[in-house]
């Protein structure tokens, strides 16, 4: 799972994240937000939006090709499904 939420019937409307979009090689973070509040954002038609903003140092590209490097290596060597066969074996021991 990419976070312990995904193994509880709860879900969350908010989660941050961090070092792990980059694997910790540079600062990324995020606000993942759910379907039901995303609507809420996007129906906001103001100029800047419900959450509009902007920093100096958003969306830096070496931030971001980093994040999306990390992430398609992560899908590649199949993280998820081998975290998944690993607690599997460890449960047995």
């Amino acid at each position: 799972a990419w976070s312990g939420s995904r193994l509880s019937s709860t879900k969350p409307d908010f989660m941050t994240i961090a070092k792990a979009i980059t694997s910790g090689y540079f600062p990324l973070g995020a606000t993942l937000v759910s379907a039901k509040v995303a609507d809420v954002f996007e129906a906001d038609k103001t100029s800047f939006g419900a959450i509009g903003h902007g920093y100096t140092y958003s969306g830096h590209p070496v931030g971001c090709a980093a994040g999306l490097a990390a992430l398609a290596e992560t899908k590649r060597l199949a993280v998820n499904e081998n975290a998944a066969a690993r607690v599997v074996e460890l449960g047995k021991a």
